[in-house]
């Protein structure tokens, strides 16, 4: 996938700046990507994305911080995407307007009526 190819080329190879700037940067690439997949069924591109970069930072971290092991335990999905703070692409969820009768609108608008097609 080429999202996953261009995390890695540009964010964590030979990257000798601070982590704040290589944070900075990967999200700036997520958040281009997550507009990219924006359209369609975005669920399994997301989750794609999301699964290639946290292994691609947990590694990035491993050897930056010189952990012998996997790094699963110090640098888990919650410390990766909360306390380092690389953005976690997800989508939004589809929201629908309620009629006074409690029953979902297919109209446009959901307080106005579509107008008919002539």
């Amino acid at each position: 996938m080429r999202a996953t190819c261009t995390a890695t080329a540009i964010s964590f190879r030979g990257s000798q700046g601070t982590w704040p700037q290589v944070r900075d940067r990967l999200n700036s690439l997520l958040r281009g990507w997550g507009s990219y997949f924006n359209h369609g069924t975005r669920q399994v591109a997301y989750r794609a994305v999301n699964d290639y970069v946290y292994h691609s930072v947990r590694r990035f971290l491993r050897r930056r911080h010189k952990v012998r092991s996997l790094g699963t335990r110090r640098f888990n999905d919650e410390v990766v995407h909360g306390g380092y703070g690389v953005l976690r692409l997800r989508p939004f969820p589809l929201v629908r307007c309620r009629q006074p009768g409690g029953e979902a609108s297919r109209k446009a608008g959901c307080r106005e009526s579509a107008r008919p097609v002539r």
